[in-house]
């Protein structure tokens, strides 16, 4: 006898209001709203489900080559990435369907990455890339199309690079679209996103060794504190003031966070305009309310 005919009717209506009924076979879909954090290392996704757990989504987001460049695409429940071998090729994990996806090719549109190194994050439906090279460096702004795909690459700040040089830590964007670009010297700096067009960007010191060895990776968690791994290999995060660069307290880890080669910042869902710019239809909006339902249950 099937033992799901047994099920009351109220543990029924508990599982519709928590999102949780599935049959037997059916496994849970993954979403980015599960995690306050994620990082790579080399072909390897991770998810922290808190600041001292990390759990592996992924093992094969790349099939030889490292990642870099991760950031957090909360619209379309995917994360971003590129390979370290510099192919220039932009890459989703897509948390739905548990797959890779190849979304098109830099030098399609003009630019390129040429170092491995560098930074992203994702900002106002927006994939920045910080290319870190000397040569035709600089910020890189990424945009989609309706289905996912690249729709255009733009560097809306020139060739600019923070202080006249390079060699970039990573990059992370507050809710406000101010981007902060740890240096591997351990200097932090600051963009104002909102003010695009201007060759000679207005990068602003926040503070010269901010950390004292550098080289660390920059994120927000859930809450809204940027944070950042302590040199060393310390299996500490480092909570940093977005204004005075001061490191204003630690968070213990639980593991050694100089073992991932990149970090991003925990998801924010859009607010409603964001969905109806995308041209999300009637039945997409229900999802949406369906879906932000559940997370407040």
């Amino acid at each position: 006898m099937n033992f799901i005919h047994h099920i009351s009717t109220t543990a029924i209506a508990l599982g519709v209001a928590a999102g949780m009924l599935f049959s037997a076979t059916e496994a849970k879909a993954l979403e980015l709203t599960d995690y306050v954090g994620f990082a790579v290392k080399d072909t390897t996704l991770y998810g922290f489900s808190n600041l001292q757990t990390a759990t592996i989504i992924s093992s094969s987001i790349l099939s030889s080559s490292s990642a870099n460049h991760l950031a957090t695409d909360a619209d379309r429940n995917r994360l971003l990435y590129t390979a370290s071998s510099a192919t220039n090729n932009v890459y989703a994990w897509n948390m739905t369907t548990n797959s890779r996806e190849l979304l098109g090719t830099i030098t399609d549109f003009g630019h390129s990455i040429t170092n491995s190194s560098g930074g992203a994050s994702f900002w106002n439906n927006a994939y920045y890339l910080y290319a870190d090279q000397a040569s035709g460096g600089g910020i890189l702004k990424v945009t989609f199309n309706l289905d996912g795909t690249i729709a255009a690459v733009t560097k809306p700040f020139g060739n600019g690079h923070p202080d006249g040089g390079f060699g970039l830590g990573d990059i992370a964007i507050s809710a406000t679209g101010i981007m902060y670009i740890l240096q591997t010297d351990g200097d932090l700096y600051s963009l104002d996103l909102t003010v695009e067009g201007t060759p000679s960007p207005n990068f602003q010191t926040v503070k010269l060794a901010a950390l004292t060895s550098g080289g660390g990776q920059l994120f927000f968690d859930q809450n809204g504190e940027l944070l950042t791994r302590t040199q060393g290999g310390a299996n500490t995060w480092s909570i940093l003031s977005p204004s005075t660069g001061n490191i204003t307290g630690t968070i213990n880890a639980g593991t050694t966070l100089s073992d991932y080669a990149d970090l991003s910042s925990a998801p924010v869902i859009p607010e409603p305009s964001t969905y109806l710019l995308l041209g999300m239809s009637a039945a997409g909006w229900a999802f949406y309310r369906a879906r932000q339902a559940r997370k407040a249950a």
